[in-house]
């Protein structure tokens, strides 16, 4: 039997608190029928507010916890605080030199950050970046410049 008490163990020891679909269905073991329970469950939790699903993955909202980060290793320096023009975030990066930063507090629009080839500053899939979002004459909106990796 699927519940939400499941997914949401599952997604709080998942990479990141997210986990797609297929890869709730291949963690749970879940097989024939079960699927659309699956789906049902998740949609309920999104509505609930406690999932938040982007770009087909499926992303814990509830706050961490602040025990479990303590036993997972040495405590690390704080980050800089963000500007303002300026948004925090994880980079993906195409094999074509591009990228999209993920950020860690969604956007209004909802929308992912487009980093063109050039701005990328020696970034590595999966690092945590911050990103100047402020548009110039020279830099169309959209093409926004990576500061720091």
């Amino acid at each position: 039997m699927i519940s939400a008490d499941l997914i949401l163990h599952f997604l709080a020891g998942a990479p990141d608190r997210r986990a797609s679909q297929k890869q709730l269905l291949r963690g749970l073991n879940i097989r024939g029928g079960e699927r659309h329970a699956l789906k049902g469950v998740l949609a309920a939790l999104v509505r609930e507010g406690r999932v938040a699903e982007r770009r087909h993955m499926f992303e814990l909202r509830a706050a961490p916890d602040p025990s479990a980060a303590a036993k997972s290793g040495p405590l690390r320096a704080t980050p800089e605080p963000v500007r303002r023009g300026e948004v925090r975030g994880r980079i993906s990066l195409h094999r074509d030199g591009y990228g999209f930063v993920t950020p860690e507090r969604p956007l209004p629009s909802g929308v992912d950050i487009f980093i063109p080839p050039p701005a990328t500053g020696g970034a590595m899939q999966g690092d945590t970046v911050t990103v100047e979002v402020a548009p110039t004459k020279a830099r169309p909106p959209g093409e926004e410049r990576l500061k720091a990796a």
